[in-house]
């Protein structure tokens, strides 16, 4: 299994348990509500109390998942960076061992065409460096748009 796949199923997991994390909160925070109130207005009646120790630990649960669920967000977008930056310094060497030979063949073939391979050339790694930035950027910002969505809605 390649890290591309690894991350791709980490993602969909942390997806999926932040939408499972979501619902349960939502379903939670009504009858937390109504426990809280009942509490306050009767603090001595054993089931409020009951209750409202219940929900509470709930909700508590799902923070604590959440903040684990974060963690591993993190710690897989810093894997993903580190990736990404490792496969682009590599990709910039082989480039650069490529545009050599290439230069050191056309010096040989001559000195014009050499020339405008090798602006051939730079253009292609502008771009692929250049598509390689959009794409973290982006992922950044979707992970950071659904994390915001999810952490918004309490």
């Amino acid at each position: 299994m390649s890290n591309a796949q690894i991350y791709i199923d980490h993602f969909k997991q942390n997806a999926t348990n932040l939408e499972t994390y979501k619902s349960q909160f939502e379903s939670m925070l009504g009858d937390f509500k109504k426990s809280y109130i009942l509490y306050q207005t009767s603090p001595n009646y054993g089931d409020y109390a009951t209750n409202y120790a219940y929900y509470t630990g709930n909700i508590q649960t799902i923070n604590s998942n959440l903040f684990t669920t974060k963690n591993s967000i993190q710690s897989d977008l810093a894997s993903l960076s580190t990736d990404t930056s490792n496969l682009n310094d590599n990709l910039a060497d082989e480039k650069k061992k490529y545009a050599t030979l290439l230069q050191k063949k056309e010096n040989i073939e001559g000195s014009v065409n050499g020339s405008n391979e090798m602006i051939s050339n730079s253009k292609e790694i502008y771009k692929s460096q250049y598509i390689s930035n959009w794409m973290m950027f982006l992922s950044i910002f979707i992970l950071s748009g659904f994390m915001a969505t999810t952490f918004r809605k309490k």
